[in-house]
């Protein structure tokens, strides 16, 4: 049984790493089958466990890819990429915040994890973070030379990062300092540069000519 267990396990792992899913997924469910002496150590367990998760994300199967992360870490508390993975989950289920927190925490135990990075920068990126999600893209990029759709999206974001630059000039240009509508908008394009120090300075511009100004106050 110790053999056979091991075997699966092995498999497992070739047919995974392949992306040959449906068959890595079977020889899993057979590794774990066995709970009474199973021979695999705890971190064995894990890794299959986040195979599983991953499989079942990819499958849009947002419920059971939770289960099988959980038990990753549950099983291993230092697997970084089960927490990785549930980054990813969170992500898709569109907690965004849920899904930060997971990946920095794989981060936190693996500080060049491909995947977590990954993780960070999608989630910054839907957020329009582009200073944030450019910095995790570069990562990503360290580790992976090759990914050329993370390359394009590099390129994306840093050529709208110009377009709000000269956005931004030109409405310096024609700034009237009573304007509160401007201010709101200056603080918008600065944030979007990544330049916080001077959003928060527009916006609290616009908020000593309108105190109440819903999208400047809204930005504390």
């Amino acid at each position: 049984m110790n053999n056979l267990i091991q075997s699966e396990f092995c498999l497992a792992v070739h047919y995974y790493n392949l992306h040959q899913y449906d068959d890595a997924k079977q020889h899993i469910k057979v590794a774990l089958s066995v709970t009474e002496g199973n021979p695999l150590k705890d971190h064995e367990r894990s890794l299959l466990h986040t195979m599983l998760g991953e499989i079942y994300c990819l499958a849009q199967k947002i419920k059971r890819a939770f289960q099988h992360v959980d038990k990753a870490i549950q099983l291993n508390p230092l697997n970084y990429l089960a927490y990785a993975w549930k980054g990813r989950i969170h992500f898709i289920a569109y907690q965004f915040d849920e899904a930060k927190s997971a990946a920095k925490k794989a981060i936190e135990i693996e500080p060049m994890s491909c995947t977590a990075h990954s993780v960070l920068a999608t989630v910054y990126d839907a957020l329009n973070d582009i200073v944030d999600a450019l910095s995790h893209y570069s990562i990503v990029i360290q580790r992976d030379p090759q990914n050329e759709p993370v390359k394009e999206r590099i390129a994306i974001l840093k050529q709208s990062q110009e377009s709000f630059r000269q956005a931004r000039e030109m409405t310096l240009k024609c700034q009237l300092p009573w304007d509160v509508h401007q201010w709101v908008l200056l603080g918008q394009l600065y944030d979007l540069e990544g330049n916080r120090v001077k959003a928060k300075e527009a916006f609290e511009n616009a908020l000593k000519l309108d105190p109440t100004h819903y999208i400047a106050n809204n930005y504390f």
